[in-house]
């Protein structure tokens, strides 16, 4: 079951216990609080931004994590392929999903941004991609993976077949095709790009092949959804003012 604790299935009173209002009582409030609820979302394997053997879970997870601690709740994340993340939530399966672009025509609301991500592509260091718009890129073979959105601009030429895609399950895959010659760019997150060459064998096999493209693709914040619900809309005030206070660089 999802969003339990020690008072049960959340209502007003569990509201006001993620406020330090009740449930815990008053000669035992920990600086932060010790976990009364959990908050179980879906997110896909994405290191560095989101990985169970990552530091805190990854770049995304930690803050979001870190946010609820301050509130009493612990941050459990299932790790699924993409569109099963997706799926968890529409099923009523979690309470939200992250880390995410967009709503994914989910009915959710969205924190206030985790953090920014570069948009990009990889392609192959002896056959540079020069484009000065996307339509540039017609003709080309373009590597993706399945289920993920990237620039509106780009997912719109993609949809109405302007460019020409194949989608694969993983960036790995993608950077592995670009550099057997069998993509000529593949969509991918700079850092995620990075991760691969640094900690991925076959990845850093190719290191020498590939290179992120120093034309960007896009510059999007990544945001954590949840469920659209006056509980977990009490819930995201508090992850919100934490994230914005984690932005000042404030305790």
């Amino acid at each position: 079951m999802i969003w339990k604790g020690a008072c049960g299935r959340l209502g007003w009173a569990g509201v006001a216990a993620l406020l330090g209002l009740a449930c815990l009582p008053a000669t035992a409030a920990p600086d932060p609080p010790a976990p009364t609820r959990r908050l179980v979302v879906s997110s896909s394997y994405w290191p560095p931004y989101t990985g169970p053997e990552l530091p805190g879970g990854g770049k995304v997870v930690a803050p979001i994590a870190a946010a609820l601690r301050e509130i009493g709740v612990a941050l459990k994340v299932i790790y699924v392929p993409w569109p099963r993340a997706l799926s968890l939530f529409a099923e009523g399966e979690v309470d939200g999903f992250l880390p995410t672009y967009d709503r994914h025509g989910q009915s959710c609301q969205l924190s206030e941004p985790v953090l920014d991500t570069v948009l990009g592509f990889v392609e192959p260091v002896d056959a540079p991609v020069h484009w000065a718009w996307l339509s540039d890129l017609a003709g080309l073979r373009i590597g993706l993976v399945v289920g993920y959105s990237n620039a509106p601009e780009f997912d719109r030429l993609v949809a109405s077949g302007v460019l020409t895609t194949e989608v694969v399950t993983s960036d790995l895959r993608n950077v592995l095709k670009v550099a057997a010659g069998r993509l000529d760019l593949a969509v991918i997150d700079r850092e995620v790009f990075d991760h691969l060459i640094a900690h991925e064998p076959e990845a850093r096999a190719v290191a020498h092949e590939v290179r992120f493209s120093r034309r960007l693709l896009a510059i999007r914040p990544v945001f954590l959804c949840l469920r659209a619900s006056e509980p977990m809309a009490e819930v995201l005030t508090q992850i919100n003012r934490a994230l914005r206070l984690q932005a000042l660089g404030k305790p």
